[in-house]
């Protein structure tokens, strides 16, 4: 069984695909780095009202700490996106 399909049945985020899995050193301690990605029609939702908007540019990738996997640490790997909001204006989008 790959590793993406396990991820899959764990916790499947609507919006997002598992992209690759590496294991490198965070913060001095090894741990499977999962790069994400969004939908390739995935419209990002707006951090203030929920509503889904347009995007415009995505930021530079962040590490999110995510739930260990079998005791190895895990994290995330995704470049949140910057939407334009006709109400809030440029915010970033919301995560689950």
């Amino acid at each position: 069984m790959l590793i993406n399909t396990l991820l899959n049945n764990i916790v499947r985020f609507k919006s997002f695909v598992y992209d690759s899995i590496i294991i490198m050193m965070v913060e001095g301690v090894e741990a499977s780095v999962i790069d994400i990605k969004p939908r390739i029609n995935s419209q990002p939702i707006c951090l203030e009202c929920g509503k889904r908007v347009r995007a415009m540019t995505d930021n530079p990738q962040r590490l999110f700490e995510y739930q260990p996997i079998w005791s190895f640490k895990c994290d995330l790997r995704y470049a949140p996106r910057r939407v334009r909001c006709p109400t809030h204006g440029i915010k970033i989008e919301a995560l689950p």
